[in-house]
């Protein structure tokens, strides 16, 4: 896969499709989305959110609220909503109870 100057994803030169745009990560279907899962990590999310962070590591209980710091409005859905685009919310799976 190549990437233009303007962060595109293109199929790779060769191929009968190459050069069309690629999908980004994180595009397709959501059927293979385990939902109760991702409440259950959303739960602790704000868990840590709250203060109420017993039992988390604290590098990943600073880490979250670091992230909300960074955003413009300091808004958590944001932040949770990028974790999961990103692939990164499964980190709190060790903490589901």
């Amino acid at each position: 896969m190549a990437q233009d100057r303007n962060g595109n994803n293109h199929k790779a030169a060769g191929r009968s499709d190459g050069g069309q745009f690629d999908r980004k990560a994180g595009q397709g279907f959501d059927d293979d989305l385990d939902l109760e899962a991702v409440d259950a990590r959303r739960r602790v999310f704000d868990a840590v959110v709250a203060g109420d962070d017993d039992g988390v590591d604290p590098e990943t209980a600073r880490r979250i609220r670091y992230a909300i710091r960074l955003t413009p409005d300091r808004d958590p859905d944001r932040v949770f909503a990028d974790m999961r685009r990103n692939g990164v919310d499964s980190m709190l799976d060790r903490y589901v109870d």
